[in-house]
């Protein structure tokens, strides 16, 4: 079983909020997206928002050379995006949205999961993979910025947060 990685923050709020700031943490874990929901839920309240840019700088900034990828509660149920928390919509565009080069891709209408990088970048993933550590590297896309995204197969992290 590969060595992983929790993130997580604290949090009051059962519900998105754009006023609440997200501290992240780790603990080294390996687990699907499902099982990372599930601890999170029993030890936190659920896996992560990203909200905007500041929280994606963030998460950039812990996970920066760390060749992880982090699991986020963001979940195609076949009919929308949503976030794990408050079973809120994800809308693109208005939604604070990073996605990798090529994303949504639902590869093999399998990948119902979403990873944050250590770059930022969201990028689709198989729900039930666990995955090992990440050797290149490749550009993935940004309005103003370009910036470089770990290539599967990473290092999981999982983000979730306190109540």
């Amino acid at each position: 079983m590969s060595e992983n990685l929790f993130f997580f923050f604290p949090s009051g709020l059962s519900a998105l909020s754009p006023n609440i700031v997200r501290e992240y943490h780790y603990v080294q874990m390996s687990k699907t997206w499902a099982q990372a929901q599930s601890y999170c839920r029993e030890m936190f309240a659920d896996l992560a928002t990203v909200e905007n840019v500041e929280e994606s700088n963030r998460l950039m900034s812990i996970l920066q050379g760390s060749s992880t990828n982090a699991w986020i509660g963001l979940r195609d149920d076949l009919t929308r995006w949503k976030w794990s928390l408050g079973n809120t919509d994800f809308s693109t565009g208005k939604d604070f949205n990073n996605w990798k080069l090529d994303e949504p891709d639902n590869y093999n209408s399998m990948e119902n999961c979403t990873v944050v990088t250590d770059n930022g970048c969201v990028a689709t993933q198989t729900c039930r993979v666990e995955r090992q550590m990440a050797d290149r590297m490749q550009p993935c896309s940004h309005i103003n910025t370009q910036i470089w995204r770990v290539m599967p197969p990473c290092r999981d992290v999982y983000l979730c947060f306190r109540t």
